[in-house]
């Protein structure tokens, strides 16, 4: 996809470096677009074709139709879920956006909006999956917050947008490890999530690990954790809770690391 003027111009404005890729959600808005006009031109049909059917005693095309209605008022939750149709307006501006990467930072269009992000400007992601079913695929939804307090979310309506949240993750990570070990290591407590992280350990609502105890920290099926041997004592939380999880993972290992504990898990 080529990117456009506009975008370029904030690129260079910022300083963003060579463009890399675009992830669009507008395909996503107009097929959304175009079964939710249909399901509502079906319903404009099916619903005046029922009450017309039944006042003049044709039953049976009176309860096609409302079989044909109550079909609709079936599929319409399921198809919204699946992202097949509008689930109302806030998912309508959800899916008029579009993300520009570029190698040193971001623009995001949203709207008349196009504010552009260096990776030092983002300040936070935090990661969150829903399974669509037992063997379905995982839907991801990542949330930025930047430096200057907004949050930019980004989710399923994005295509790649795994990808995207990955890239992000990784240059915010790169950038909050070594301030969380700096911080920590010169004797500081850091907050991250429902996680304290000191000098002497980990706490969460009261529980402590000492360092010296901890020998695996990682992300597992949407859990952020950290744990002694056989998991004889852990602390965890929903990852969707922890900003920075990757980076809460490698600090956790580091600290343990610096007290001699030997095992480790990989995130």
């Amino acid at each position: 996809m080529s990117f456009p003027p506009s975008i370029l111009e904030r690129a260079v404005e910022r300083k963003l470096g060579e463009p890399v890729r675009a992830f669009d959600g507008r395909a996503s808005l107009w097929r959304a677009l175009t079964w939710t006009g249909l399901f509502g031109l079906a319903g404009l049909v099916l619903i005046p074709t029922a009450v017309a059917a039944m006042a003049v005693g044709r039953a049976g095309v009176g309860s096609v139709a409302v079989l044909g209605v109550a079909a609709q008022a079936v599929a319409v939750p399921w198809l919204a879920r699946k992202g097949l149709i509008l689930a109302g307006p806030a998912d309508l501006r959800a899916r008029n956006k579009t993300v520009y990467l570029f190698a040193c930072g971001l623009v995001l269009r949203a709207g008349g909006e196009r504010p552009a992000y260096r990776w030092e400007d983002l300040a936070s992601v935090t990661v969150s999956g829903v399974r669509d079913g037992a063997q379905g695929p995982t839907r991801y939804r990542f949330a930025v917050c930047a430096a200057d307090g907004r949050e930019i979310v980004f989710g399923p309506e994005l295509p790649g947008v795994r990808d995207l949240g990955e890239r992000v993750a990784a240059e915010v990570t790169g950038r909050v490890l070594p301030d969380r070990l700096a911080r920590v290591r010169a004797g500081e407590s850091v907050r991250m999530g429902p996680f304290t992280l000191g000098p002497d350990g980990v706490e969460k609502e009261g529980e402590r690990l000492s360092w010296a105890d901890v020998v695996e920290a990682g992300v597992d099926n949407g859990v952020v954790y950290v744990g002694t041997r056989d998991e004889a004592r852990r602390l965890s939380a929903i990852a969707s809770r922890v900003p920075n999880a990757i980076a809460f993972v490698q600090v956790c290992e580091t600290l343990a690391d610096d007290e001699g504990a030997v095992s480790r898990t990989d995130v």
